[in-house]
């Protein structure tokens, strides 16, 4: 009878400890998985604002743009204007 009880409780020991260990590892999955999710999202978010970049790199307003805030180009009749900011 004691070897039963003995036997007995150590499963219950051994299947305690398993299932809360089991129970951390489902905890940091779910974290990581969502971590990974946003990342996805983040990464949608990137990819579809370069998108409408490249497809509007054809459209003349855009290019302008570029060659007025980027390169500092500014059209014959138009004037440029720095400001000193202190």
């Amino acid at each position: 009878m004691f070897r039963f009880v003995f036997f007995a409780l150590l499963a219950l020991i051994i299947w305690e400890r398993s299932d809360l260990e089991l129970r951390e590892t489902k905890k940091n999955l779910e974290t990581k998985r969502h971590h990974l999710e946003e990342k996805i999202d983040n990464q949608k978010t990137m990819s579809e604002k370069l998108q409408a970049e490249l497809n509007s790199q054809s459209d003349p307003a855009w290019i302008e743009q570029i060659l007025k805030v980027e390169l500092g180009v500014v059209p014959e009749n138009q004037r440029k204007v720095y400001v000193n900011r202190r």
